[in-house]
């Protein structure tokens, strides 16, 4: 039997997923990303937790591929459309004034892919040392073979890599428009 996450709790999943975003540019930006919209979509978010939608590991783990991307939140929509609650997040988005669930999706992609830009380059340095630390563990455990060992350390060299890019590629006018925002969006992330 699949185990089941309830999404309101995997905050893991979420920094995972924000986390993969990091790898693909930033979509061109049809128009600027506005103070209100950010406002708006992160007063959403706890209406959209509050669903309790739950995923099948396997559902999340497929979704991946779409997060690495760099749209976790239109990743989190195709996931949320297989619950059935499809129209109660439609009715959230335009309760909150985005004109559709597009809007939304697209808004909270460009908010999140910023947000990791932003706070990436510090951390970078950090993440390098953990990986120092975490290589000499991996090869140090018996329990794993080789092929997992390399796979272990190749995942985090990925994410690591992907955390980068996105830094590198992020546009330069949605940091801009984020970077006020930014202590809110950490509780939002905690």
């Amino acid at each position: 039997m699949p185990r089941s996450l309830p999404l309101r709790r995997t905050g893991l999943f979420l920094a995972l997923a924000l986390l993969l975003s990091l790898a693909a540019a930033p979509p061109a930006a049809a128009q600027q990303l506005r103070a209100g919209s950010i406002v708006r979509l992160l007063n959403s978010l706890p209406q959209v937790a509050a669903l309790g939608w739950t995923v099948d590991e396997g559902e999340g783990m497929a979704a991946l591929p779409r997060v690495m991307q760099g749209d976790p939140f239109a990743a989190g929509v195709a996931l949320l459309t297989k619950t059935g609650q499809l129209n109660q997040l439609k009715q959230i988005a335009r309760r909150y004034g985005f004109a559709d669930l597009a809007t939304w999706r697209t808004t909270g992609d460009r908010v999140f892919r910023a947000a990791i830009a932003i706070e990436i380059p510090g951390q970078l340095a950090e993440m390098d040392a953990q990986l120092a630390v975490m290589k000499s563990q991996i090869l140090a455990a018996e329990g794993l073979s080789a092929a997992q060992k390399s796979e272990m350390l190749n995942a985090f060299i990925r994410v690591r890599a992907a955390l980068q890019g996105l830094a590198e590629q992020a546009d330069p006018a949605d940091i801009a428009a984020v970077q006020p925002f930014m202590p809110r969006i950490r509780q939002v992330l905690k």
